[in-house]
């Protein structure tokens, strides 16, 4: 973890990541403005699952006053402390707020996710029943979505979608779909996404 990144020093507590800037304190009117640029430029960069300003929030910082105090959670998979930072530096430099006292609390979702992702093999569709062949070529059907790096973090039992862990939620149509030969849902060239062998 660096220790510096666009102009905020990061520093790290277990599972959190603080980004921090010294300087003036944000008034209410600079802290309205500023959590309207975070909510368009940085959440709407994606990576970020939850957030809010000190102003509308129980959570406060104790290192700036709660128009410059911020918390995230984050999927560090798909946006990094440096991109993070510079996302909120260029929200500061746009609102003419470079020299504000900040304070960004970064929960990282993995942490809690790592605890329950076991190493497994892929999971089969319900539509179709084989077995595994840990060692046969995978040809992608290229029908899912998320970023992954093994066959854990995608998940796809009892589903018609192949989806990373972190993008699991909301509600599926219920249309039973039949296929011709055996699929799995896996990750293949970094991406969750349904195969067959």
């Amino acid at each position: 973890m660096p220790s510096e990144a666009a102009g905020f020093t990061v520093t790290v507590q277990g599972t959190d990541v603080e980004l921090h800037q010294s300087g003036k304190p944000v008034g209410d009117e600079d802290g309205k403005r500023l959590w309207e640029g975070i909510e368009a430029d940085v959440f709407g960069a994606g990576g970020l699952s939850t957030g809010s300003s000190g102003m509308y929030s129980i959570y406060h910082c104790t290192d700036a006053s709660p128009p410059g105090c911020f918390h995230f959670d984050a999927w560090s998979c798909q946006v990094s402390v440096l991109e993070l930072a510079t996302r909120v530096r260029s929200v500061l430099d746009r609102l003419q707020l470079a020299d504000a006292e900040i304070a960004v609390n970064v929960k990282s979702n993995e942490a809690v996710a790592a605890t329950l992702i076991k190493p497994r093999d892929p999971a089969q569709h319900y539509a179709t029943h084989a077995r595994y062949d840990p060692s046969g070529a995978r040809h992608s059907r290229d029908d899912g979505s998320g970023a992954c790096r093994a066959d854990s973090e995608c998940v796809g039992e009892g589903s018609n979608h192949c989806t990373a862990w972190y993008l699991v939620g909301g509600g599926e149509t219920a249309i039973a779909l039949v296929h011709d030969e055996p699929w799995f849902c896996g990750c293949v060239a970094q991406r969750c996404t349904w195969f067959t062998q």
